[in-house]
């Protein structure tokens, strides 16, 4: 049964590349009890494009009306599934779309911030091919160059950002932040 608008939690998980936001996406299909929606583009936007095409970008001009047209369709999905919190992976890359994404009346930003020496680690330890890493690397230097213009925007319009590390505030267990999401959820 599709929950009105007003019923439905929307959290924007952002951050750099290799932040934890996947795995905590990972953690919440997993958890099978609570109706939560999911939003992918990212992972969408692999399937159709080649690491290179993005050239180490989390997010690209000439490919942000299709980014915009998933997140719609993967919105409506979730809503239309019933979901009473809906994550978002990765989204808002881009100022630009802040405006567009605002469209929930309850909705969270949280910033998933690790130390860039768990950053390093991560992506060193996920790819083996040279060019891969490479491009990661790059990704990771662009990425926070784009979040920080994301949150300076969110900052301007008012809208609270909640900071946390999986690693340093919830023991490198994903699961405990999702369980804290779906409290909040259910008592709104």
């Amino acid at each position: 049964m599709k929950n009105p608008d007003s019923k439905i939690l929307v959290v924007h998980l952002m951050g750099i590349t290799n932040s934890g936001k996947s795995t905590l996406i990972e953690a919440a299909k997993a958890q099978g009890y609570y109706n939560i929606g999911f939003v992918e583009v990212g992972k969408e936007m692999r399937k159709r494009y080649s690491p290179e095409t993005f050239k180490g970008k989390g997010a690209m001009d000439s490919t942000e009306e299709e980014v915009l047209q998933i997140f719609h369709e993967q919105m409506q999905a979730a809503k239309d599934a019933g979901a009473n919190l809906i994550l978002v992976d990765g989204q808002p890359r881009m100022p630009s779309q802040i405006p567009i994404m605002m469209n929930s009346p309850r909705r969270k930003y949280i910033l998933l911030k690790e130390s860039d020496e768990v950053i390093l680690e991560r992506i060193k330890n996920r790819d083996s091919d040279p060019a891969a890493v490479e491009l990661s690397m790059q990704r990771f230097k662009n990425d926070k160059v784009q979040i920080f213009d994301v949150l300076t925007d969110l900052i301007r319009m008012n809208e609270p950002v909640k900071v946390v590390s999986v690693m340093d505030d919830y023991h490198g267990q994903p699961e405990i932040l999702l369980r804290t999401l779906i409290t909040y959820a259910e008592t709104l």
